[in-house]
């Protein structure tokens, strides 16, 4: 399966969360409104960090280009959350942060993990497989379900 297909099935995932957003809100909507692009960010010190940018001017999504596509499968789906929850908002997002950790980070972080990672799949994937192949399953990277397990067994939700 390819990273736009991937995209695509998120749309039953936020069936779910729909009751914290607008009713008509899909993600092919969002993907379409939101001109999903890829390129790249020139320039010196953090622009060289930049992973993905939400414009809210432009409605539009820039990831960059040579991220592999495990990598921007996750930063699109942090972008969305961005665009789901801050939608009045333009975000940068690098691959290292600097100072203190932002609350509005970590909700975007919150709908990427769900939308990458349902939690009533995850929980049976997590039953029944080891971490990598959880990230192979899920396409995503190995310490993003490291997260997600160290985040679900915090709730008490997995042992």
């Amino acid at each position: 399966m390819n990273i736009n297909e991937r995209l695509f099935q998120w749309d039953e995932i936020l069936e779910k969360m729909r009751s914290k957003f607008h009713e008509d809100y899909t993600i092919k909507g969002a993907l379409n409104a939101l001109a999903l692009t890829y390129g790249e960010f020139s320039g010196e010190g953090r622009t060289s960090d930049i992973c993905a940018i939400y414009d809210h001017d432009n409605k539009k999504v820039t990831v960059k280009s040579t991220l592999d596509d495990v990598e921007k499968y996750f930063a699109i789906a942090h972008e969305i959350g961005h665009a789901l929850l801050h939608p009045t908002q333009n975000y940068v997002d690098t691959f290292t942060r600097r100072g203190p950790k932002v609350a509005r980070e970590t909700e975007a972080n919150i709908v990427a993990y769900e939308l990458t990672m349902p939690i009533a799949e995850f929980i049976e994937q997590y039953n029944n497989t080891q971490p990598e192949d959880i990230a192979n399953h899920f396409f995503v990277e190995v310490r993003r379900v490291n997260k997600r397990i160290e985040f679900l067994r915090r709730k008490g939700i997995i042992n």
